[in-house]
């Protein structure tokens, strides 16, 4: 019990952590939470305030750019009207154009290298830069894509120039003669370095470049690390490109840049008469970098408050959990006092149980030597009141027998004849009984399922008990009051949970319960209603076994038992005994220990009956003797196992040996063993005042080596003959 207390106290005190911890958990993780909040809220303000500042150089660069491609589309034009001029024989107003282009080429107007014209033919026919010869130019991209059938401006990846020998952008249209063939590409080179150096770098902060590229993702320039971010292309998976492709322009966080793989704030614009994109990008962390203290603050407040939290709940819980510890001690020294009790109870009830077993085994030799005296008396004379005389002494025998039963039944020492017992049935019999046994004025109601499973039980004993349970309810009942007895049974599956509970094993069980409407029991009285010889009834009426008996039968019958009562509203007796399983038989050994006399006597043996009887007590072997003498046998005593084991030595045979099992210098067991070493199969009747005494090898390596029996102390001389010729007549019976 006090360790079930303690097991429960130590249950409770983590419980309370537990919600502690809890708390603090949700206290902890509402002010990270909020922490948290404040500071995305903030980081995304300061996000859309440099996307912002983004989008505006953005526009300022797509400016800057829109006016190259006019420059671009100027220089075209020219070009355009060198070639009307030429068409038209005005060689003068060519030179002048190409002098014109030349010049600007020279002074790198607008990041210009050279101006150039590619024929239909692939080769170059004319440039503005100094001492230029014809290179075959058709395996350009530029070339190509006009020759196609592009006729708007085209913008190549940067190349390095086979007339300049410059790495150039080239930037080109499509010419076209009066009927509209294509006569050749007008091609502006520009530099891509020179062109960096025009767009804004730094400017949004640092880390900050400007970045432009084709449509496609091929990188043209970049404020910064140019000679490494043209060979760049940027893949149609990547953010930007999968956003250029939703909206012409925007801004977006990319997570990764293509250039230098940092995060970047990007704003972009794609030109709309050029296939280009222009793009500012912002260092991320940079641009988050003036509120970057307001993270690790809010998370070293929202930990200070987390903290101090716990400490405040923690001092609150300590002083309960003081609280309730002393409580908890006081409670279980309370127990530990009340378990002292118990195990003083218990200790005192296992001691009266091998007195009782004791007591019983000796009773049953006294209780022997009656019946046999009895026997022998009654045998002796045909006085009709001496006879009356001797049936009382035997009557008084029989019933300080049943006594002695109740005895072995407490201590757990009784043998059980265990078999499948039909309850419906059983029940039946034991209305019939108790029909003539309870008052007129009690009303006894029998429920039970007539598909009920059979249990295994010794059946005798288990009439006994509900009969005992009965007749106590009735005495319960008050006569003139009378009342209702209900005797019940029905299955019940016992969980595990239920089992440590009742002391069973998990399983199917039938379970008997009888229930009365009489006076109850109080609660010192139902303490105790299971106590050998503790009775509430007068002396002459009982004996007080009736429930010790019960619970001892239920228990040794692998079951448990239950006694309920409430004063003025009656009491209640629960049995639990265990199903029988499909195919399960009696135990041999139970039958071996409680063998009732057989069915029916054999006929007379043809010749006097030769019997070793062996007893330490010399009144019952001298008792024995006589009477077994009288039915004419032939009866040799010894008083122990040394002086018989003399006759066998001595070659005398005998048609059976009867011994008691106790005995002073050697038990029943081995003389029998003995006995049969010289007289294989010897039949072999062992008698006991109790059974306990006999385990079931013994038992089982006796009964298979010969004809046996093993017999009960007190016992009837008439079954005691009845089960001598029964294995006398076996053993010739099989001989022959």
């Amino acid at each position: 019990m006090i360790s079930r207390k303690r097991l429960l106290i130590s249950r409770r005190v983590p419980r309370g952590w537990h919600y502690v911890m809890a708390i603090w958990a949700i206290v902890t993780v509402v002010c990270f939470g909020l922490a948290i909040f404040f500071t995305t809220r903030l980081e995304q303000q300061a996000e859309s305030a440099a996307l912002e500042r983004a989008d505006v150089g953005a526009q300022a660069v797509e400016a800057t750019v829109a006016g190259l491609l006019e420059a671009v589309d100027t220089l075209h034009d020219l070009v355009k009207a060198r070639q009307n001029l030429l068409a038209s024989g005005d060689l003068a107003g060519a030179k002048v154009i190409e002098r014109q282009l030349a010049n600007m080429a020279e002074r790198e107007w607008f990041d210009v290298l050279q101006v150039s014209i590619i024929g239909a033919d692939g080769w170059l026919n004319w440039s503005s830069g100094p001492n230029w010869k014809p290179v075959y130019l058709g395996d350009r991209e530029h070339f190509k894509a006009h020759i196609e059938g592009s006729v708007g401006l085209f913008i190549s990846a940067p190349v390095i120039g086979r007339a300049s020998g410059h790495l150039t952008v080239q930037m080109t249209r499509r010419l076209s003669d009066s009927s509209g063939r294509f006569a050749g590409v007008a091609v502006v080179s520009v530099d891509p370095h020179q062109l960096a150096r025009h767009l804004p770098a730094n400017q949004f902060g640092p880390g900050s470049a400007t970045v432009i590229f084709r449509r496609d993702g091929t990188t043209i320039t970049r404020s910064r690390d140019t000679e490494q971010a043209i060979r760049i292309h940027h893949p149609p998976n990547q953010e930007i490109m999968l956003a250029l492709a939703q909206s012409p322009q925007g801004h977006l966080i990319v997570g990764r840049s293509a250039y230098d793989g940092l995060p970047k704030l990007t704003a972009y614009r794609s030109l709309p008469n050029a296939p280009l994109v222009v793009a500012v990008t912002l260092d991320k962390d940079a641009a988050l970098a003036p509120i970057a203290f307001v993270r690790p603050v809010l998370s070293i407040m929202a930990l200070i408050i987390s903290m101090l939290t716990l400490c405040c709940m923690a001092l609150g819980m300590l002083w309960i959990e003081r609280q309730r510890i002393q409580i908890a001690l006081d409670a279980a020294r309370r127990e530990r006092e009340s378990a002292r009790e118990q195990l003083v109870h218990n200790q005192r009830m296992e001691a009266l149980g091998r007195l009782a077993g004791g007591m019983a085994h000796d009773f049953n030799n006294v209780l022997q030597t009656i019946l046999s005296a009895t026997a022998a008396i009654k045998t002796a004379t045909d006085d009709p009141a001496l006879r009356r005389i001797v049936d009382n002494l035997t009557n008084a025998a029989e019933r300080g027998a049943s006594v002695t039963r109740r005895l072995l039944a407490f201590s757990r020492r009784g043998a059980l004849n265990s078999e499948p017992v039909d309850i419906p049935v059983l029940l039946s019999d034991i209305a019939n009984v108790l029909a003539h046994t309870l008052d007129p004025t009690i009303t006894l109601k029998i429920i039970a399922d007539p598909k009920l499973p059979s249990i295994l039980a010794d059946k005798r004993q288990l009439e006994t008990v509900l009969i005992n349970l009965a007749i106590n309810a009735r005495d319960a009942m008050a006569p003139n009051d009378g009342g209702s007895l209900t005797i019940a049974a029905a299955t019940e599956r016992i969980s595990p949970q239920d089992g440590r509970r009742l002391g069973l094993k998990p399983g199917d069980y039938v379970r008997l319960s009888i229930a009365d409407s009489g006076v109850g029991m109080d609660e010192h009285v139902l303490a105790r209603a299971t106590e050998p010889f503790f009775t509430t009834k007068p002396q002459e009426k009982g004996t007080g076994l009736g429930l010790s008996m019960a619970k001892g039968f239920a228990e040794q019958s692998s079951g448990a038992f239950q006694l309920q009562s409430r004063l003025g509203i009656g009491t209640t007796v629960t049995l639990w005994f265990p199903v029988v399983a499909a195919g399960e038989q009696p135990a041999q050994i139970d039958e071996l220990r409680a063998n009732p006399p057989p069915a029916s006597t054999p006929a007379p043996l043809q010749n006097q009956m030769r019997v070793l009887l062996v007893d330490d007590e010399a009144t019952i072997r001298h008792l024995l003797a006589e009477n077994l003498t009288a039915r004419g046998w032939a009866v040799t005593t010894a008083a122990d196992g040394g002086s018989a084991q003399k006759f066998f030595e001595a070659g005398k045979r005998f048609d059976l040996l009867i011994t008691d099992l106790s005995m002073p210098g050697g038990d029943g067991f081995n003389l029998i063993a003995q006995a049969r070493a010289h007289q294989p199969r010897l039949p072999a009747l062992l008698m006991t005042g109790d059974q306990d005494d006999a385990s079931r090898e013994r038992l089982s390596s006796t009964e298979a080596a010969g004809p046996f029996r093993f017999l009960q102390k007190p016992v009837r001389t008439d079954d005691l003959a009845a089960h001598a010729k029964f294995l006398v007549e076996s053993q010739r019976t099989s001989a022959s």
